[in-house]
């Protein structure tokens, strides 16, 4: 069985315009309607399209018109759309809203005065390991809460808002239950 993902349509911030850009009735607009951002579909740093809905081979043959002839090829059946993904398939560089939200969560962490150098150094280093899905994540999340407990109930609740679209589904559980 062969599959493919369709190719979605995402502004710089994250908001997903559509997930199958293949299937929409006319052109999407150069900038999204929520936050004015220019809206792209391809990886900045390598051009491979961003990866939407997914398809999957079917036991069948579909056949369509082109308006010069009739074509045949395999069905394929959507397995549905996973979510806007934080970094590119192809070359593993962060989409620009997942960059964005990393790069505010450090600004942020070199305000927090409460804590000593070695402490946002650590919650830094925690940051990077909350991101991507990996056996440092549960951890790393519990390490950032903790910390952020003693920087002041504000920063943990900065880190929801700027990160809850980026942090893996590991931290996501440790950091917000």
């Amino acid at each position: 069985m062969c599959g493919y993902f369709a190719k979605a349509v995402v502004c710089e911030s994250g908001h997903l315009v559509t997930s199958n850009a293949e299937s929409e009735k006319g052109p999407v607009t150069p900038y999204c309607m929520t936050c004015g951002k220019k809206i792209i579909d391809k990886c900045q740093h390598c051009g491979q399209d961003i990866p939407g809905e997914e398809f999957a081979e079917t036991n069948g043959l579909e056949i369509t018109y082109d308006g010069m002839g009739t074509t045949s090829g395999p069905l394929h059946e959507s397995l549905g759309f996973r979510g806007v993904p934080k970094y590119c398939p192809s070359c593993g560089k962060p989409y620009p809203w997942t960059q964005s939200a990393i790069e505010a969560a450090l600004d942020y962490i070199d305000t927090l005065i409460v804590l000593d150098t070695s402490e946002r150094h650590d919650m830094k280093k925690a940051l990077d390991n909350i991101v991507a899905d990996s056996p440092k994540s549960a951890p790393a999340a519990r390490r950032l809460v903790q910390l952020s407990r003693k920087a002041g109930k504000e920063a943990l609740k900065f880190f929801q808002q700027v990160l809850a679209g980026v942090v893996c589904e590991a931290a996501k559980r440790e950091m917000w239950g």
